[in-house]
């Protein structure tokens, strides 16, 4: 194949989807893995019922990962706001939900949320969210106790927020301004250490 080939359709062989396809599917089936001889991306994959031994080739086209930093914000009964993360993409940071939820039960309230870079001083309007009403009205936090936070901009007369960061320190955090400024309420909160599966 071509060299023009490699970069046209880039492959992650880490790609969570591929790796659960493949677990899943050798566990019912003979799984055959084509791979290009270049640099081992795999092309196609041969899957062969055990019993019949009927075949079925599928073409890996290419692969797609979620790359944008996510916080997951949560409310409490006290209506404080807390930041879980960073973590890879949305959906991660949604499946975060339940644990946090089973362990801090005075949790009522979470919501994934994209981490603007800080280094980006434009907020585009499609970076803004929805935000509950009740938590645009209510919503408060405590000052930031840890090196690694985010800034939560709060536009409650819109009922809408932007997450910022992460940042290295509370001071930078509450030093950024985005240009132009944009009137919000600012919550400068510690971006919480996700807990392992061992804690």
């Amino acid at each position: 194949m071509s060299s023009e080939t490699t970069t046209e359709h880039p492959f992650n062989m880490a790609n969570r989807a591929y790796q659960r396809l493949l677990a899943i599917a050798s566990e019912h089936l003979d799984v055959g893995v084509w791979k290009r001889d270049s640099d081992g991306r795999p092309v196609m994959i041969t899957l062969t019922d055990i019993a019949s031994r009927d075949i079925i080739t599928l073409a890996v086209m290419d692969s797609h990962e979620e790359a944008v930093p996510h916080a997951l914000l949560a409310v409490t009964v006290d209506t404080e706001l807390r930041a879980y993360g960073p973590f890879a993409g949305s959906s991660t940071a949604g499946a975060y939900a339940a644990r946090l939820a089973l362990a801090q039960p005075d949790v009522v309230a979470t919501r994934p949320v994209p981490l603007h870079c800080p280094s980006e001083r434009d907020i585009p309007s499609t970076a803004w969210i929805d935000a509950p009403h009740t938590m645009a009205d209510m919503v408060t936090a405590r000052p930031a106790d840890t090196a690694v936070t985010c800034l939560i901009l709060l536009d409650r007369a819109n009922g809408s927020l932007v997450a910022v960061g992460p940042f290295t320190t509370p001071r930078e955090a509450d030093g950024w301004r985005p240009q132009p400024d944009h009137e919000a309420s600012r919550f400068v909160v510690a971006l919480q250490q996700v807990m392992s599966d061992g804690d």
